[in-house]
């Protein structure tokens, strides 16, 4: 059986920073998709 991929992290995202403990806190709340929809489309411009 493989062992390279971690079976303890539920999800890949909490294995991005691995100098944060798990489960990893954001400092801020997550902006809703409403905040999100002008960085995408500002995005897409680029």
């Amino acid at each position: 059986m493989p062992v390279s991929a971690p079976i303890r992290l539920p999800s890949p995202e909490q294995s991005a920073p691995p100098a944060a403990p798990v489960p990893y806190q954001l400092p801020l709340p997550f902006p809703p998709r409403e905040q999100l929809r002008p960085l995408l489309a500002h995005r897409r411009q680029h």
